[in-house]
């Protein structure tokens, strides 16, 4: 993988995804072709994809007491009570037992449309540098 395209995007585009552009944090609004069109943009509205990086959340975050839209939680705990696990009932280990096998081994359409709405980075473009660790940017989170 050595640069962003249309499908590396598209998932997060319903969750107000936040890009570095030139420096400046803003928020997509849409995508045509490799034209990424971006709220408030001072180019004509848009960007190219190869100018632009998402603001994502490494995996490593699932364990750890989030903000999202206001609201503190840990996001492991959410994906299992979108599966109807009572979290409140679980140890701690028991709940750590299911990270590997919802996210790693098997994942599902829904668990995929939860990490995209919290901004998660499931395929590895912060590794890839094509991504910025939403944790690493000055200011805390980037909702």
């Amino acid at each position: 993988m050595d640069k962003l395209t249309l499908e590396h995007l598209a998932p997060y585009l319903p969750y107000g995804l936040k890009i570095i552009d030139n420096g400046e944090v803003n928020t997509i609004t849409g995508i045509i072709g490799n034209k990424v069109f971006i709220e408030g943009c001072h180019r004509n509205g848009y960007s190219s994809i190869d100018e632009v990086k998402p603001i994502l959340r490494p995996l490593s975050d699932l364990t750890k007491e989030i903000d999202h839209n206001g609201e503190r939680f840990v996001p492991i705990h959410r994906i299992l009570e979108a599966y109807c696990f009572n979290v409140s009932k679980m140890s701690e280990d028991e709940i750590m037992s299911y990270v590997e096998s919802l996210i790693e081994i098997d994942i599902s359409y829904m668990t995929v449309k939860i990490l995209c709405e919290l901004h998660f980075d499931f395929q590895g473009l912060i590794a890839a540098g094509l991504a910025v660790d939403m944790n690493t940017l000055e200011g805390g989170s980037h909702e």
